[in-house]
């Protein structure tokens, strides 16, 4: 039992660091300058992670339950979905920091913990069958196998709640000036239009080049 326990203390720290992932904070960081104190930062990023959580902890489960590993097929294709998602993710930041240059103030929508669980809902859909494999590979038995993707899935929560929390504080100065205010929003789209047409053109490679 004391083997089940650590082991599932070591699955909330990888969650911590799992929501460090690049293609994570690129998805956030499009919509953390929209959000101009800390504690909308800290409902954004609780709110992606609590999206990632459910997603792992109910496709997961659903994996464990059936004794079934997602296809790597399957995978891609989520993960092409990601990709896809971060590069629109990017050419709407770039939009809004156009928008803001132009008027001098961002536009009163914004997009806030709403959005950010559906991203997360879709990065946990993708994770996953990987993670569920490798709970299947290691957990004695179904319990502790829940167990193990529940407390990833908690940690990734605490994490990226932290990590947004964290970056609202200075990026809550930043914005009070409109030409600041556009270049985040640019650098955001910049990043997460990089990292999506990097995931996607190595997962569509394995898709389509063969």
């Amino acid at each position: 039992m004391l083997a089940v326990f650590t082991t599932w203390t070591l699955a909330f720290v990888l969650g911590l660091r799992h929501a460090t992932e690049p293609d994570h904070v690129a998805a956030v960081a499009t919509l953390v300058p929209e959000q101009r104190n800390v504690q909308r930062g800290l409902q954004l990023g609780a709110a992606w992670g609590l999206g990632h959580c459910l997603a792992i902890f109910a496709c997961g489960g659903a994996l464990l339950l059936l004794r079934q590993r997602m296809s790597e097929r399957v995978s891609d294709w989520l993960e092409l979905g990601v990709a896809g998602m971060l590069l629109l993710l990017g050419v709407r930041s770039l939009l809004r920091a156009v928008r803001t240059t132009q008027h001098a103030t961002a536009p009163a929508h914004t997009h806030g913990p709403r959005s950010s669980l559906v991203i997360g809902l879709l990065h946990g859909v993708a994770g996953s069958g990987s993670l569920a494999a490798l709970a299947f590979a290691n957990m004695p038995s179904l319990r502790s196998g829940l167990g193990f993707m529940f407390c990833f899935g908690t940690g990734s929560l605490f994490g990226m709640a932290a990590l947004a929390g964290f970056a609202s504080a200075p990026l809550s100065l930043l914005t009070r000036k409109s030409h600041t205010h556009a270049l985040l929003f640019a650098s955001a789209g910049l990043l997460s239009l990089g990292i999506g047409a990097h995931y996607g053109w190595s997962i569509a490679q394995r898709l389509f080049g063969s």
